[in-house]
């Protein structure tokens, strides 16, 4: 349960909710799967300000380039997984 105040998608309306539907586009298919079709969390705090959430997945589609490190796939997903568990994230 997030502290900070979010637009929840059932909620979104006008820009949020074009946001919403771009972002959630953008997501795999296995995460849009795994989630049922809801944003993570993380996407939402953004929700009160639609061109940071925006210029934010822009910075994560720049970056984050899944099998494209040279490690692989596999490691790449093994790696997150491990640092997601050691610092305590859900996600």
């Amino acid at each position: 349960m997030s502290f900070i105040k979010v637009i929840h998608e059932l909620d979104a309306i006008g820009e949020i909710k074009e946001v919403y539907e771009r972002t959630l586009s953008r997501l795999s298919l296995s995460v849009r799967q795994r989630r049922g079709d809801k944003l993570p969390p993380i996407v939402k705090i953004f929700s009160l300000c639609p061109q940071l959430l925006e210029a934010r997945v822009g910075f994560d589609k720049g970056i984050y380039r899944p099998g494209q490190s040279g490690l692989g796939r596999r490691k790449e997903e093994l790696i997150a997984t491990q640092v997601a568990a050691l610092s305590g994230c859900r996600f």
